[in-house]
């Protein structure tokens, strides 16, 4: 279901944008949209890169903040090292509905968990050499790989997944008819995920560039409001 406006019971909170020459979009995934049944514990946010027929997408960024009891779920992308390490690429068919990225693919597609077509570029905002993949913060940039000019042009296409645990947030609603999608929290909202800058006047929380316009384009999902998953009332 993609950008809703209006807010029922739980409310994840994102919007759709123009960017450069197309439009990045943010979906909360539902059971009916889903390729299998969704763990009851998580919410799911996919970003949608919408191109024109003359561009393609060529790299994106984020910086994702949870909070409330929140936390993001992540794959283990190093198994032989004790511990969890946070992955973000190529998570596997069997954690597709946890956190990653990739190049345009479709929402439910294996290629997408399977071979993102993607290389992490490290910290978006503020920049750094190595993402930030911790429990409440999620800050990381990544292109296309390998970074061929023969990928077809006008591909719209999922680049982002954004999986949070709200197993901790006090009276999260299984049903997801009491959840809705928007740019701006509603009244008494209590707010578990947000993607925005460090500071109001930096660059955007979530950005995208392109094959034509490969400098930061505009924002994805999120720049002085607050972006998330909240309640409308007070709980």
């Amino acid at each position: 279901m993609k950008t809703r406006a209006t807010f029922l019971g739980l409310a994840l909170i994102l919007m759709r944008a123009a960017f450069a020459q197309g439009i990045v979009s943010v979906d909360l995934l539902e059971p009916a949209e889903s390729v299998g049944p969704l763990p009851a514990h998580l919410r799911i946010v996919d970003v949608l890169v919408d191109v024109p027929s003359n561009d393609q997408w060529n790299w994106s960024g984020i910086r994702a903040l949870t909070a409330n009891g929140a936390i993001f779920a992540y794959h283990d992308g190093d198994p032989n090292t004790p511990g969890l390490q946070p992955g973000l690429l190529a998570p596997g068919l069997a954690d597709r509905f946890l956190t990653s990225v990739s190049r345009s693919r479709g929402r439910n597609s294996n290629s997408r968990f399977l071979s993102p077509g993607a290389a992490i570029a490290g910290a978006y905002n503020p920049s750094g050499p190595q993402a930030i993949t911790n429990p409440t913060e999620l800050n990381a940039s990544w292109f296309k790989s390998p970074p061929e000019d023969e990928w077809p042009f006008g591909i719209d296409g999922w680049v982002a997944r954004v999986t949070v645990d709200i197993s901790n947030v006090s009276g999260a609603p299984a049903d997801y008819s009491l959840w809705g999608v928007g740019s701006q929290a509603p009244p008494g909202a209590t707010v578990v995920l947000s993607s925005n800058p460090p500071h109001e006047w930096q660059s955007p929380g979530t950005v995208c560039g392109t094959f034509h316009f490969p400098g930061l384009a505009q924002h994805g999902f999120g720049r002085r409001g607050r972006i998330g998953i909240a309640p409308t009332k007070v709980l």
